[in-house]
């Protein structure tokens, strides 16, 4: 049993490796290995910023991070991709919310793909925000970033003092600390990070709805879509969502699965993400299917 782990667990990591070459090019792919061999011999900080060119996107990646890993899932897994090319999304997107954008990668990914898009990122990690920061910089106009957390209500977070290890850069998980023992008992990470509501999300918007709503936000969707939605969820057309069932959140597949409403949306899965799009009315054409 312990051959058969150690040979899926090469197999899988084999496997990483080749989708990151195939998205960063072998010369890029070359760098990156060279740079993350100096780092650990040598000792370059662990937070030092490269550039490499992705798919012919220059972006910006940590070394020793979870940053490589986020970036082989969204350009080398290609999830998003495969959903967005799928009859779940029923036009172009012009405006696009990405919560829990990390340091914006899937950011880059839906503003490269659709150019006349208009994109809010939304990550309360100081860290990863400063990286995305300089990804999505070169984009202007097009883009508005924001340093909170989603949450329900207007407050303030903290920092979960365990996810805040190394490596652990795109699990980081805030906390009420009035609410959460975990957290008011702990040791503080960061200094409080301040919460933005869909509601400030839809005024973002000026009227316009959301036609993809990207969700991971490690947990915290379970305290979103476990209060009332009603005000914005009808606002929004496709949600893209990953859902994390064992944190101390609690089941968020059993919270989300009950605030959105079966007749209202299709629903169907890509990885790990759950999708859910807003069924046509039912005196309009026929509207997407899951495929």
């Amino acid at each position: 049993m312990g051959l058969v782990a150690t040979m899926r667990n090469i197999s899988r990591r084999f496997g990483n490796a080749l989708s990151i070459l195939q998205c960063l090019g072998f010369a890029s792919f070359t760098l990156f290995l060279l740079r993350s061999l100096t780092h650990k011999i040598l000792g370059v900080p662990r937070f030092h910023t490269h550039r490499l060119k992705c798919r012919a996107t220059l972006v910006s990646i940590r070394l020793g991070t979870s940053d490589i890993t986020v970036l082989q899932q969204i350009f080398g897994a290609d999830d998003y991709g495969k959903f967005l090319g799928s009859n779940f999304v029923n036009h172009e997107p012009r405006i696009i919310v990405d919560c829990g954008a990390n340091i914006g990668l899937s950011s880059v990914y839906f503003l490269e793909r659709f150019k006349s898009a208009h994109l809010l990122a939304i990550e309360p990690d100081a860290g990863n925000f400063e990286v995305l920061k300089r990804n999505l910089d070169s984009y202007g106009g097009r883009v508005t970033i924001w340093n909170n957390a989603l949450w329900a209500t207007e407050t303030i977070l903290q920092l979960r003092p365990s996810s805040a290890e190394e490596g652990n850069e795109w699990g980081r998980q805030y906390m009420d600390p009035n609410i959460c023992e975990q957290v008011a008992t702990g040791a503080v990470v960061q200094k409080g990070t301040a919460t933005a509501t869909m509601e400030s999300v839809i005024r973002w918007a000026g009227g316009a709805d959301i036609d993809l709503l990207k969700i991971d936000i490690e947990g915290a969707e379970v305290v979103v879509f476990g209060c009332d939605c009603s005000s914005w969820l009808p606002r929004v057309h496709t949600i893209a969502i990953e859902l994390h069932d064992h944190t101390p959140f609690g089941a968020a597949t059993e919270v989300f699965l009950r605030a959105v409403p079966k007749d209202q949306y299709y629903f169907g899965t890509q990885g790990e993400l759950t999708i859910c799009s807003r069924k046509p009315p039912r005196d309009s054409p026929s509207g997407v299917r899951m495929g």
